[in-house]
């Protein structure tokens, strides 16, 4: 029996011999590439974001600059002065939109010694769309004035970011 296996065997590997393999069909193609390069961003302030002046009392209050620059100051403090939202101006590659960000909302004022000033940042322009390479947009703030908040020019900076979307 085992000659018989061993022929059975052999004859059946000489008839896949003789099957012809056909190769795999084959394609080929080609692809494109391609790049947009855009004009680097030029982002310039325009205004600072200015409060006015104030005089405190013994009782806490709020000061709020809108975008348009305009103040809201509670009945708590006397404020006079010239006022002015933040204000940027970008220049970038036409027609793209960027988003805009504050890289936080918050903000320090303080006024060279101990004493300080605490705040709120915001902007409504979160996309804007680069007409003619250019676009602006404005800061609003909100500072929390403390109860016979001691005396001095309080300064502080914020950041904001612009990107390409």
């Amino acid at each position: 029996m085992q000659k018989f296996s061993l022929k059975v065997l052999l004859t059946a590997a000489t008839a896949l011999s003789a099957i012809t393999i056909a190769p795999a069909q084959a394609a080929s193609g080609n692809g494109d590439a391609t790049v947009q390069v855009l004009q680097a961003f030029t982002l310039t302030k325009t205004s600072d974001l200015g409060f006015g002046k104030l005089i405190p009392s013994a009782a806490a209050g709020t000061i709020n600059i809108a975008e348009d620059g305009t103040r809201t100051c509670a009945a708590s403090l006397t404020c006079f002065g010239t006022t002015s939202a933040g204000g940027f101006s970008i220049a970038g590659s036409s027609g793209e939109t960027v988003s805009v960000g504050l890289d936080s909302d918050t903000i320090t004022l303080t006024n060279g010694a101990s004493a300080t000033i605490s705040g709120k940042i915001s902007t409504s322009s979160k996309a804007l769309t680069l007409e003619a390479g250019q676009a602006s947009f404005k800061i609003a703030g909100l500072l929390s004035v403390g109860a016979n908040q001691a005396g001095g020019t309080y300064t502080g900076q914020y950041s904001v970011s612009v990107n390409y979307q």
